[in-house]
């Protein structure tokens, strides 16, 4: 019975024995495999945050960033080379159609990458301050970047900048390209992942500054001035003009019957009756556009110009010579200002008299240019200039071969809308001309060597500071130059043609003011606008320039 028992309890012993070490084993294989899934959660969790961190730094934002950095450069070094001194050497560059740009090429990259160009001229060069560093360069963004990652528990590290071009789009953009790989990996190195970014970004030149104007301005020859006393010009196209050809002078009327004289200047419908009293004296800045009548020929001499929008009539008559006895028709002129009589002999025996202008008490005579029988519907052509704080007013120039009264009824008979010309030269807007330095261009020391770019741009230099009165080098020579930009800062061997004024521009708004002798115009004001030959054809400007009459010139 005991021996039973015993065996009994020996098997009971065997199989608890038994199944506790199938338990245990069971509990072993259920925790490694809990610890393998665990490992293999873990590094999926890894590698999913290394692609969140690729896939959250994308070609947008590295272009944004290059987009910002590469402005920030480009007006560091814009405002570098408006000093006299530190005007860029002519490189080869990667551009052809910027030809010598390479120094400036090369020294936007080096402060994008970071922050500075070693000397570029002079020994002068560029080193950002540690806030410009840390905001602009790339070497500062990646280093952001590696800080970032750090603290997610990886390590980023970049390759060297690549493909790396900026260069000028067209002639007022610059833009940047570049590429760079980024590499992630845990902190063990087991994991690892890459993927290359490319920046791609553009951005206007509206607004940078045109260092070589206020090199120019410093210049020997020209004002000689310090950096912080010259002139600074910018950068600004108009919507509508981009060639010389948008600027051009307009034609509003060439079927006026009469005329004399030049004249520019804003119109008025309004006789001084009708005007304040402070307001009398501007009247000679005015061109009146009215018809004949009394009011007309009353007042014509507080005007500076004139426009009737009537033609004169005739009335003729037999007159007999009482020294000869010889009979003529006599037709006498009407409604007009410097009315005129003619004669036509009625016998062939008779001597011809000659045509005489009515002058004398009694007569409508008047000594303002003046133009007759021009449509009043030309007024509906002309645009309106807005001017802040000021009566907006509409401009003309009026325009006639022929200088004295007597040939009124001789030549040509204009009536000219110069308005975006003068906008282009007051505004200071620039234009497209392949035969003058672009925006990269401009910031070499010779600019001017280095011309036709197709992607040349050009201005007018106009103020007392270009040819006016405070550009007093050599007895105020500089008002004989070309006002465009690089005619008037550049060689004078490589102007074309002799420079003349142009009728209605700055300095030339009349006859007394456009004279050789008027040296008030240049020692007070902005000097006598001038352009080369060259430009004037490019302009359209032939018909309005000085020459053009010899019986009318600006000089005589």
């Amino acid at each position: 019975m005991n021996a039973k028992n015993s065996k009994r309890g020996f098997f009971f012993t065997i199989m608890a024995f038994a199944i506790l070490s199938f338990m245990l084993l069971t509990a072993q294989v259920w925790v490694r495999t809990f610890e393998q899934q665990d490992q293999s959660a873990s590094s999926r969790f890894k590698g999913e945050a290394m692609r969140l961190i690729l896939f959250t730094l994308s070609d947008k934002q590295l272009s944004d960033f290059a987009n910002a950095s590469c402005y920030y450069a480009t007006a560091k070094l814009d405002t570098f080379t408006s000093d006299i001194a530190n005007g860029l050497p002519d490189r080869p560059s990667s551009d052809p159609a910027n030809n010598g740009t390479g120094s400036v090429e090369n020294a936007i990259k080096a402060l994008m990458i970071n922050g500075t160009t070693g000397p570029l001229s002079g020994g002068n060069g560029i080193k950002y301050d540690s806030n410009d560093s840390e905001r602009y360069t790339i070497e500062s963004w990646q280093g952001k970047i590696r800080s970032a990652a750090n603290v997610m528990g990886f390590n980023a590290t970049f390759s060297n900048v690549t493909n790396f071009t900026v260069r000028q789009i067209d002639a007022w953009h610059v833009g940047v390209y570049f590429e760079m790989q980024m590499n992630i990996s845990d902190l063990d190195g087991t994991m690892f992942q890459s993927k290359t970014l490319r920046a791609n970004s553009s951005f206007p030149l509206q607004g940078f500054l045109d260092p070589s104007i206020t090199r120019g301005d410093m210049g020997s020859t020209h004002r000689h001035l310090a950096r912080n006393l010259s002139v600074e010009k910018q950068i600004f196209k108009h919507l509508n003009y981009t060639n010389a050809s948008d600027v051009a002078p307009a034609l509003m009327t060439d079927h006026a019957t009469e005329g004399n004289g030049w004249f520019y200047g804003p119109i008025t419908w309004d006789y001084p009756e009708t005007i304040n009293e402070s307001e009398l004296g501007k009247l000679s800045q005015y061109i009146l556009v009215s018809d004949f009548n009394e009011n007309l020929t009353q007042y014509a001499d507080f005007y500076g110009g004139l426009i009737i929008t009537t033609a004169p009539g005739w009335s003729t008559e037999i007159y007999t010579d009482p020294n000869n006895g010889c009979a003529y028709n006599m037709s006498t002129e009407t409604e007009c200002l410097n009315c005129r009589r003619t004669y036509t002999r009625l016998d062939s025996a008779c001597p011809a008299k000659g045509e005489e202008m009515l002058t004398g008490e009694g007569y409508n005579t008047t000594t303002r240019p003046m133009i007759a029988g021009v449509s009043s519907d030309f007024t509906l052509k002309l645009p309106t200039v807005r001017r802040t704080g000021l009566t907006d007013q509409k401009f003309v120039l009026i325009d006639n071969e022929y200088k004295n009264a007597e040939d009124k009824a001789k030549g040509d008979h204009m009536v000219w809308d110069i308005t975006k010309l003068r906008d282009m030269e007051i505004c200071g807007f620039y234009l497209e001309n392949t035969a003058a330095p672009s925006f990269f261009q401009r910031m070499l020391a010779n600019p001017y060597g280095q011309k036709n770019s197709n992607l040349g741009i050009e201005s007018f230099v106009a103020g007392q500071w270009a040819g006016g009165a405070d550009d007093k080098y050599s007895s105020y020579a500089n008002d004989q130059l070309s006002r465009l930009d690089w005619e008037f800062y550049g060689p004078q061997s490589g102007v074309i043609g002799t420079p003349e004024k142009i009728k209605g521009m700055p300095g030339c708004k009349s006859l007394e003011m456009c004279s050789i002798s008027a040296v008030n115009a240049t020692k007070e004001g902005l000097g006598k606008f001038r352009l080369s030959q060259d430009a004037i054809a490019r302009y359209k400007l032939t018909p309005i320039k000085c020459s053009k009459y010899p019986s009318n010139m600006c000089d005589s």
